[in-house]
């Protein structure tokens, strides 16, 4: 049973491993022919390249994080790259709301410097969303109720990080199927 376990270890750290690096290396790919095309990076195309950057951390460094153990780095860098992805696509969804719902404006509605206030905006809230998941090891006090900081913390992981994203993605994506079947 010993040689199994064994095995299986292996056989998940060559299939992780080999995904990462795939990911990486495409992920990279196209980060380079946003940079080497200048006609790439529109407003739009940055938050296309902000949900890259976010897969980039994922298969890069979320892979080998679940292999490694590291119980509290871990599930701080889950929920940063799952919420930066989360929020990106939620832009990337908007930013196709107001392509179409008002094309005429969306040239000045949609800036570079808006665009990049957005992405260092999505990436600020995914940072301190993931924050308490760092510091709660720290509270190691008897009386600090620590279940309780770890519940509240997901309640609002869930209301913030997935619900509240999918409904707007939802309603994004309703606006745009009835103004195109007007």
């Amino acid at each position: 049973m010993h040689v199994d376990q064994d095995w299986h270890n292996v056989v998940k750290i060559t299939c992780v491993g080999f995904l990462a690096v795939l990911g990486a290396f495409l992920n990279i790919v196209v980060l380079v022919m946003f940079y080497k095309k200048p006609s790439l990076r529109s407003p739009s195309n940055r938050f296309v390249g902000s949900l890259i950057a976010s897969d980039l951390l994922s298969s890069t460094v979320l892979g080998p994080l679940l292999i490694s153990g590291i119980k509290t780095i871990n599930k701080a860098m889950i929920v940063f790259v799952a919420t930066s992805t989360i929020f990106s696509i939620l832009v990337i969804a908007m930013d196709r709301y107001t392509a179409v719902l008002s094309p005429l404006h969306y040239a000045t509605n949609v800036t570079r410097q808006k665009s990049v206030l957005v992405i260092g905006t999505v990436w600020s809230i995914s940072a301190a969303l993931a924050s308490p998941m760092l510091f709660k090891d720290l509270l190691i006090y008897e009386k600090f109720p620590v279940a309780m900081l770890e519940k509240t913390h997901g309640l609002v992981l869930l209301l913030i990080a997935f619900i509240g994203p999918c409904a707007a993605l939802i309603l994004v994506y309703f606006k745009m199927y009835v103004a195109a079947h007007r």
